[in-house]
Parts: structure tokens; sequence; C-alpha cells
């Protein structure tokens, strides 16, 4: 496999063992002592490049491997705390990295755990408290369930183990490289607890192996374990100005966060998802996504707990537009308990209709449209840019009657509608085709009003009437804790489990017949919301839950 599997830099000189090619050196080149065994001769050649099935296994053992030493099950960990981290010893080539640490902070740690169990389900399941190893967790789990036979986590792990953990593909010839970099107290140690690791999570499965500064480089090869060192020693992802950039701009870091380099998305298109698609009879998506992403310069996120509520922040310079304005979904009534805003761009239907065709292939499209067509009467995909209009909300009021909604045929019970800034004959065009087309030619049940450039639509003409005058649901507590920047958001989605007298609960209990534990479950949750905007070129992304 050639050097330039991961990256631009040589491999570094190597040490033959009775393992395979290994430096258990801090330093790059040199290793520290004589190695237990050495054979004579030239080394045997590198393994022959492996194609794509062979890297993907090997991606997948290295998650294994990963989620025997603590990441996944739950995900209490802290991105770098303490330090520089995984990313000091993984190369600034890197077009995919995720970290975590295994010991988070106390402050995280509890406040990951006050949050998971406040829900029934999940602290039974986890069984955690703030004093509780999440690495023996995650890792008598797993042996439990089967994944790795006969682990032992006291013998394999915990003599070696180090709090801190980093996964990264690197580029590849074709097909981008796993490397996993995990903080260790013992080299010797770790050696011998990974090899084990493999033989109980995937066995016959062969890994490479090296070390830096603390840390063991798992690889699916040595070379290639090797070659990320050498590249990392010269230019660590750490210090790479595009990832502080990209971290920078996510605000606080959390329990885990990820990176994304701003040639991630078309090295993994070319190598992976063209093979996907076609071995799905799907056309080829990668040239229309390598041109969407054409100015994309990298992207970062964080998951976060706070305030007992966990939430997801992104943040990426370069992406397609949002839209052209700001979504009025602060401008309900108060009393709304559920709503879905965005803000579209003059001619987002042109876009969208050349991401059907190309998804689908011309020939496909065209007959596609032409059914729809025939179908409803509308002309498409024009209409949808009219019915949508320039910003539209859809909204859920806490006056609804959910009993009556769940077991009454009757519509007006619903207080829900959308409203679009558009032209009212256009949407009541429009609406009239999709009743025809649906088999109610007369609709009675549905309503539309229309002021001031707004069309209202919905169940019943008062609702209609609050939706168009407005509201400032903007100003309430809860919104703008679950919906930030909301004043500027391309689009946005809220939900208040608590709103109308625990209307989530009540609506629970009704459509499961009152099932407990199910409802157990539901309380806790506080509101959801969704949020993106743009500042400059760099689109944010946050969605966030909150408990009670």
């Amino acid at each position: 496999m050639p050097p330039s599997l991961v990256g631009r830099l040589p491999l570094s000189a190597r040490i033959t063992s009775k393992r395979g090619t290994h430096v258990s050196s801090n330093t790059p080149f040199e290793p520290t002592g004589e190695p237990e065994f050495l054979t004579q001769g030239t080394p045997e050649p590198a393994p022959a490049k492996a194609g794509r099935t062979k890297v993907v296994v090997l991606a997948g053992v290295g998650v294994v491997a990963a989620g025997a030493i603590g990441i996944g099950a739950w995900g209490v960990a802290q991105f770098l705390g303490g330090g520089p981290g995984a990313a000091s010893v993984l190369p600034d080539t890197a077009l995919l990295y995720a970290a975590v640490d295994i010991d988070p902070s106390a402050g995280q740690k509890i406040e990951a755990i006050k949050t998971l169990k406040k829900f029934p389900a999940l602290d039974a399941v986890l069984g955690l408290d703030a004093r509780d190893d999440v690495r023996r967790f995650v890792v008598e789990r797993l042996v439990k369930d089967g994944t790795c036979k006969d682990l032992d986590y006291d013998a394999a792990v915990e003599p070696w183990l180090g709090d801190k953990l980093g996964v990264a593909l690197l580029p590849g010839d074709g097909v981008p490289m796993p490397v996993i970099a995990i903080q260790v107290t013992d080299e010797g140690k770790a050696e011998a607890g990974i090899d084990r690791i493999f033989e109980a999570c995937a066995p016959g499965e062969e890994h490479g192996l090296a070390f830096l500064d603390g840390y063991a480089l798992v690889a699916p090869d040595d070379e290639t374990a090797e070659a990320a060192k050498a590249a990392a020693t010269k230019a660590p992802l750490s210090e790479d100005a595009r990832f502080k950039d990209a971290l920078e701009s996510v605000g606080e870091l959390g329990v885990a966060t990820f990176y994304v380099s701003a040639e991630g998305p078309k090295a993994l298109a070319d190598s992976f998802l063209g093979g996907m698609m076609g071995a799905a009879g799907v056309p080829d998506q990668s040239e229309q996504l390598n041109k969407a992403l054409s100015d994309f310069k990298g992207a970062a996120g964080t998951i976060r707990f706070d305030g007992g509520g966990v939430e997801l922040a992104v943040a990426g310079a370069g992406l397609p537009s949002m839209g052209a304005g700001s979504t009025s979904i602060a401008d309900l009534p108060a009393s709304t308990i559920a709503a879905l805003g965005f803000s579209l761009p003059e001619g987002w239907t042109d876009d969208f209709a050349a991401q059907i065709e190309g998804a689908f292939g011309p020939g496909m499209y065209e007959g596609m449209l032409q059914e729809a067509e025939s179908a409803t009467g509308l002309k498409l995909p024009e209409d949808l840019e009219k019915i949508f209009g320039s910003d539209s909300v859809i909204a859920l009021d806490g006056s609804t009657d959910f009993d009556a909604m769940v077991n009454s045929e009757d519509l007006s019970s619903v207080k829900a509608g959308l409203r679009v800034e558009s032209d009212e004959a256009e949407v009541r065009r429009i609406a009239a085709a999709l009743l025809r087309a649906a088999g109610e030619p007369n609709g009675d049940f549905l309503k539309i009003k229309g002021a001031d450039g707004k069309v209202a639509v919905g169940f019943d003409e008062a609702y209609l009437d609050q939706l168009l005058a407005g509201g400032d649901l903007g100003s309430d507590e809860t919104f703008r804790d679950a919906v930030p920047e909301a004043e500027k958001a391309r689009f946005a989605f809220f939900v208040d489990f608590n709103a109308a007298d625990d209307w989530l609960v009540r609506f629970a209990g009704s459509m499961t017949d009152g099932d407990k534990e199910f409802v157990e479950n539901v309380r806790p949750l506080g509101a959801f919301g969704v949020s993106g905007w743009l500042e400059g070129d760099t689109g944010h992304l946050v969605l966030r839950l909150s408990t009670d």
C-alpha cells in the first residue's frame, strides 16, 4: 500500500518484530529500546492495496474496537478535555475526525447522568451514576450482547487505557483509510490489549499499530499506521488553522465533537457514494454533491449537556444557501405549541428540479412530472413555489382538542394551519386542484383566508384569523431557549411538550390506551427546537432538547 494512502508525507523507518512492522517510540524514526524479536534481511513487502470491501470491513472493525474502549453506548464524553487530545497525533490531512474523552469533567458527567436518568427506560438500561466507569460499562455490555467474546475488562483493557480517543478518515488511494488514536498509559500492555480486543471482537481481522506521544494509532495495517504517525509528527491536525476555525465557530465544546474538512465530502462521494448508488441501481450523485459543495470550507459540530438539556450544534462555512430571508416563526400566536418555519429563495424550484433530475435521470424525472401534473392538474414544479411562497409557517395551537383529534373525524377540532406569503388566488387554485385529485372536490373542511399579502390554510376559520394576525411567540422564554437566533433563522422548528396542560402526556395516553410505562418516559420532555441561520458565509444549525 503506497504512502499516499495516508497523506503527502513519506513513511517513517520501520522495525520488523514478531507482529509485523512496528515502532513503539514517541520519536518519529528511532526506537527507544531494542525490540524483543528481530528478523534478518529485508522485511516482507507491504500487502497489496486493500479493496473497497476490505476497507469497509476494517473500518467497521475499528468502530467495534473503539466501542470496546469507550466510544458508543450513550456518549458521556468530553472532547479535548484538559489538552489538545487525539488531534495532536493525527495528521492535518484528515477528511473526517471525531474525538471523545472517556473520563469527562465532573460537570459534564453529572449533567449528562442527571438528564438521562430522568427517563425510566434509559435509567434502567444504563444503570449508571456519577461514580460508574463508562469504559467498564461499555466493555461489559459488548460482552453481554455477544459482540465481543470473552473480553475481560480488568485483564485486557484497564491496565493500559487512557482517557482520550479520536477517529479519523485519512486520504487513500481511491478509498479513505480509518485510523484510531487511543490514549494509553503503557505501550507494551496496550499492544497486547489491542490485539486481544481484535481477537475478541473481530476474530481473523488484521490491524496495524504505531505509537506517538502517549497514543496508539490503530489502522488497517502497520504501514498505514506508520504513515499516519509520520504525517502527524510533521503537521498535526490540532495545529491546522481550518480545524481551529471550524471548532471556534461551533462555540463551547461539549460531550462529543466532530470535524469535516473542506476536502472530506468530495473524497467520500468519489470513493463511496458512486459505488453504493451503482450497486443500488441509482444514478451516481457524486457530481451533484460536489457541485453543491463546491464552496464548502469545512464544518464542525458538538453535543453539549447543559441545564438539564442536550443540544447538537453544527457550523460550516461555504454551505449552499439556506434561503433569502428569515422565517416568521416567532410571529405566531403565543398559544402555539408546535411550529415549523422556513424561508425559501426565489427560484428555489429550479434547484430542486435539477437535484431530482440528477437523482433519477432526465427521462424518469420528466415522466414523474407528467404523471403528477396529469393527476393533479398543476404545473410542476412552478406551482410548488406559489403554494409555499417566500415564507411559510405551519403551526399547531394549544387550544386543540387532542382527544377529539384522535377519536373524531371532525377536523375543526384541530387548531392548526399553514401561513404563507403568497398570492391568495394562486393558493386557492392549487388547493382546489389538490382537493379534486384527492376525491374531495367540495373540500368544505378546508378553509382559506388571506390578508396583507399572507394566506392561511387550515380547518378552523377563527384560528386562521389568529394566524393572520400573528402574535408574540418569540417573546416566550421556552421558545427562546429552544430556538436560538430565531429572529434571523432561515428555518426553524419548535414544540413545547409542557404547554396546554401537558398536552404530550395526555396525547401519549390517548394514543397508547394509557400505557403507563410509555407515558412516564414521555413525561420528562420539556421542549425541542431546531434553528438554522447564516453569519457571513458560515451556516449554523442547533438542535436542542430540554427536560423538566
